[in-house]
Order: structure tokens, then sequence, then C-alpha cells
């Protein structure tokens, strides 16, 4: 998804019980919810701002890693090739999908 700056990717997983973590490029304000804190891996990427959501119960850490990407482990994250295959495959009981989030372009 994209946003304005990596505190409202924050306040996005915040609203989002799964989410643990984000991740955040500041170029073009793209914004990745993920399921798990430090997502699967972790891994050096200039211009990448990622955040464990627990951090943020206490502010006096230095929550941002900045050049840190947590690489995966993205919150209902796919490609599709339309939005009706999105909503379908929203629409699937194997995926768990309580919503679909098509951009508009």
């Amino acid at each position: 998804m994209s946003v304005s700056s990596d505190q409202e990717c924050i306040r996005k997983c915040k609203e989002e019980v799964q989410c643990k973590a984000i991740t955040y490029r500041n170029s073009d304000g793209n914004c990745w919810l993920k399921t798990k804190e430090n997502g699967d891996r972790i891994s050096q990427n200039p211009g990448i701002t990622s955040a464990n959501i627990e951090c943020f119960k206490d502010p006096s850490f230095g929550c941002f890693q900045h050049d840190t990407d947590f690489f995966y482990a993205d919150l209902k994250a796919m490609s599709v090739s339309s939005d009706q295959e999105c909503i379908r495959k929203c629409k699937e009981k194997s995926t768990d999908c309580d919503s679909a989030l098509i951009p508009l372009l």
C-alpha cells in the first residue's frame, strides 16, 4: 500500500491485529505490513526503513531501523492479474482473507 510517511505505515499496522512489523520505502511511499517481527529475514537496503510494532510500547527506544529491510512475512500480499481475480482469491476459504485492497491507477 502507498502511504505518506513511515508514521502512517505504523498507524496502518496498529489497525491490523496480525501486524507485527512494517517495512517502508521512502522513495515511493510503499508500506508493507508484516506478520512476524523482523519479517522472515533482515537485509541491509538503502532507502528502506523497518520497525517492529512491539518496540513502540516504549518510545524511548530507537524503533526505526534505517536502511534495513524486513523481507517476506507480508500480511496477505499476493500478485493477481485483475481486480476480479483479487476478489475471487479473497473469497476462497484457503486464504483467510477478510478484505481486498485494489489500488486505483
